[in-house]
């Protein structure tokens, strides 16, 4: 018979498929019969995914194998953006051989496991972290009522309400533009509630903008996508900063951001922080 090795994503939501993520990275299938296998075609179903068909393997030889760059699985968006507690489900791959003709036959058949999170559901350091990005809102309709608020604040610091962002090329108007926001979160009275211990590793739920500010409750991990949002909105480029037990943010003094998603070199920022450079400021 034959088999498959497959590598995907064990755990999957909606930012995956807002991201272009592709969920099965590679597939090897290995013939292990006696004879040889001719015109093969690979099918993947299952209740959340798209119905896969791959083109025809014209022949694959006893003790051989063929790796396949992913499998181009596909989840349906609708179904998945309407997951709000974590389903375990499973899509199934089925091989043919002789697919061409009237003796078609099965060669291979296997149901996987995969856990369906919920559209507000991060997942974690483990799985793609720089997903976490997604959850950055700045046209969320809840931002622009701390921006009016920020620029009452900018007004009593600069004597000007616009946020200029980084036209100027002065560092310091920048400050004065994450300061005013700063002040207008403060002015929320948002009360900090501790993050689950082990959120570096399984993710958790995001508290959106809306609520946050509704509830007037937040972690460490939504008070900063919420501050990053608001930062975003007024053109100035954020990042996210993830330590062990905590997260808090980064902002740009300049007009840059960093060349990769995730960056795991805490000298990175160290020196964009330092003194003479003086091109991003981390704060909470």
């Amino acid at each position: 018979m034959a088999t498959i090795n497959i590598e995907y994503l064990p755990s999957i939501n909606y930012s995956l498929i807002n991201n272009g993520v592709a969920i099965c990275q590679s597939v090897e299938l290995c013939n292990d019969k006696a004879d040889d296998l001719r015109d093969i075609i690979i099918e993947c179903s299952g209740d959340f995914f798209q119905d896969f068909r791959s083109s025809i393997i014209a022949s694959l030889k006893t003790g051989k194998s063929i790796r396949l760059q992913g499998m181009g699985l596909s989840l349906k968006p609708t179904e998945v953006a309407l997951v709000t507690e974590k389903i375990t489900s499973t899509f199934t791959i089925n091989v043919y051989a002789d697919a061409l003709s009237d003796a078609k036959k099965i060669v291979f058949t296997h149901s996987y496991d995969i856990d369906i999170m919920p559209y507000d559901q991060w997942l974690g350091t483990s799985i793609l972290p720089q997903c976490l990005a997604s959850f950055v809102t700045p046209n969320h309709p809840a931002v622009n009522n701390i921006i009016a608020k920020a620029a009452s604040k900018l007004k009593e610091v600069s004597g000007a309400s616009a946020f200029t962002a980084y036209q100027t090329g002065n560092s310091n108007e920048v400050r004065k533009q994450v300061a005013a926001v700063y002040g207008a979160l403060h002015a929320e009275g948002i009360v900090y509630r501790s993050a689950p211990a082990s959120y570096e590793v399984v993710g958790q739920r995001i508290t959106l903008p809306d609520q946050v500010l509704a509830s007037k409750v937040g972690n460490c991990i939504e008070l900063t996508l919420l501050f990053a949002s608001v930062l975003e909105s007024i053109g100035l480029n954020s990042g996210i900063v993830l330590q062990e037990g905590h997260a808090y943010l980064a902002v740009w003094l300049v007009d840059d951001c960093c060349q990769y998603s995730v960056c795991d070199d805490a000298s990175y920022i160290e020196k964009k922080c330092s003194d003479g450079i003086d091109e991003m400021l981390v704060l909470e």
